[in-house]
């Protein structure tokens, strides 16, 4: 089903919000125009602008670490050391979860990316790489300082690239391998997060965008 976005005032909060069109308008800032029952399960971009970004995190948020993937705030609660407040996480697909201090949240994780940067992002994966590519050592320092930026349109480089010298040398170096691999995978995990869609349809959407 073909979703797209715009931005509106939304009639039930009042706020500047990102749209999705799938069978209607809807606000994912509220839920406004969903039955209740799925309003619930909006996950919100929030307004536009880069403020927002950095606002305290709500119960149901959803956020981004670092080279661990798509989290959910599932608690706000105090922690043993001054009664400072922390946001409990759990993250998607894995049983590991992370205390994380409500005032340094957003030093590594961020919210999750737009559906136009997701659309930037996905772009990137059928473009061909620009730059001759490096060296075996050097091109994996360097693959791994983009993916440490938490930035789907670095991540998308770096799924490329690798996936351009794989298909050039018929097979990756373990490490690279290993490297492709997770990136692939927190790519599709905040993929099928801002697209609303299940895991494995994210998946049709990043192979085809990729051999396109």
């Amino acid at each position: 089903m073909r979703r797209s976005t715009f931005a509106e005032t939304c009639p039930g909060c009042n706020r500047r919000t990102l749209y999705q069109i799938c069978s209607g308008k809807v606000c994912d800032a509220c839920g406004y125009g969903y039955p209740k029952e799925k309003a619930a399960k909006i996950q919100p971009f929030g307004p536009l602008g880069g403020e927002w970004m950095n606002e305290p995190l709500r119960v149901g948020d959803h956020i981004v670490y670092p080279l661990t993937g798509v989290a959910v705030v599932e608690e706000i609660q105090s922690g043993p050391i001054g009664g400072e407040l922390i946001y409990r996480l759990k993250f998607f697909g894995k049983e590991m979860g992370l205390l994380l201090p409500v005032r340094k949240w957003n030093l590594k994780a961020r919210r999750l990316s737009s559906p136009e940067k997701m659309q930037e992002a996905l772009a990137i994966l059928s473009v061909p790489p620009s730059e001759p590519f490096l060296n075996y050592k050097s091109r994996y320092s360097v693959y791994m300082k983009k993916m440490q930026e938490n930035d789907p349109v670095l991540l998308a480089e770096v799924i490329r690239d690798l996936h351009c010298i794989n298909k050039k040398m018929k097979t990756l170096p373990f490490r690279e391998f290993k490297m492709f691999e997770k990136a692939k995978t927190l790519f599709l995990g905040e993929l099928a997060s801002v697209g609303g869609i299940p895991f494995k349809e994210a998946e049709q959407v990043f192979e085809t965008a990729l051999n396109a």
